[in-house]
């Protein structure tokens, strides 16, 4: 689908009312699709949830050294490893 337009609103420095102008001769469902493909991920934090990460540090006592280094770099978050050292 190609779009053209004759003039764009551009006041200044301001390119929106371009960008409004532009969106508004988009089809409905492609304006759809544009908004979903625009909208930001969500963040996948590489540790565990603080209230999950609570549950691990209780069994932490219980695990050799070793394991027990392994699973807190691992899944617990940086400040909670910080503070158990």
């Amino acid at each position: 689908m190609r779009v053209r337009l004759t003039a764009l609103p551009i006041e200044g420095n301001d390119k929106s009312g371009a960008i409004k102008a532009v969106f508004a001769t988009i089809p409905r469902e492609d304006q759809l699709e544009l908004i979903a493909m625009l909208q930001p991920k969500a963040v996948r934090l590489p540790w565990l949830e603080p209230p999950d990460a609570a549950k691990v540090v209780g069994i932490l006592d219980d695990l050799d050294p070793a394991a027990r280094d392994l699973v807190e770099n691992r899944l617990l978050p940086p400040w909670m490893h910080r503070t158990r050292r």
